[in-house]
């Protein structure tokens, strides 16, 4: 899952203190670093505070992976957990995603790559479910697209992709999905893993 060398930053609002650091061994046995940071992902200067961090850490960006993600059960939901649907699923993708292409841009980064996770809920009959959480879903999708558009007509070398996970996620609490077919974190990882392979075919800042 971590290729040779490869730094991870990982973004918790719940981490208290310095960054935390651990090494990590793939099972192919490549190693890497996981650095976990403190931030908000739905924060404008926390998404700036955290590429800055990062440059300064590690030099640049070369991948962004929207992985923020809250999920509600109950239909309708109110104001305020629509909001935070809103905001949590589909705000922050946009935030740190326009904040990531302007970065990647500043560095010349020559094969950047931006991941959003949604989800196949909305293309799929699969039970009841929150329309809102719905919604979120195909709006991230959507917002993949137009920006993955908007780089192409730019020639920018940063190819922006979405994963959609046919189901639900394996979660610590059962209530939280409906357990249709189970997708693990490494389920996930792997197709990651398969869309940062892939060298940027467009020639960087002409």
């Amino acid at each position: 899952m971590v290729d040779l060398g490869m730094k991870v930053v990982g973004v918790s609002r719940k981490l208290i203190g310095t960054p935390q650091r651990k090494e990590v061994t793939s099972e192919e046995g490549h190693t890497g670093e996981m650095v976990f940071v403190q931030g908000d992902v739905t924060y404008p200067p926390d998404v700036e505070k955290i590429l800055n961090w990062t440059r300064k850490e590690f030099g640049r960006t070369d991948v962004l992976v929207n992985a923020a993600g809250w999920f509600h059960n109950i239909n309708p939901c109110d104001p305020a957990t629509l909001m935070k649907l809103y905001v949590t699923n589909v705000a922050a993708s946009f935030l740190f995603s326009r904040a990531a292409v302007w970065e990647m841009m500043a560095n010349r980064t020559t094969n950047g790559h931006i991941i959003t996770i949604s989800s196949l809920v909305g293309k799929q009959d699969i039970g009841p479910i929150s329309v809102a959480c719905i919604a979120t879903h195909e709006s991230v999708r959507q917002l993949t697209e137009k920006l993955n558009a908007e780089v192409r007509e730019s020639l920018l070398p940063i190819t922006v992709t979405n994963i959609k996970p046919p189901h639900w996620f394996v979660t610590t609490k059962p209530e939280d999905y409906i357990p249709i077919r189970q997708v693990t974190a490494e389920d996930i990882a792997k197709e990651i893993c398969n869309a940062v392979s892939i060298d940027h075919p467009i020639m960087p800042y002409l």
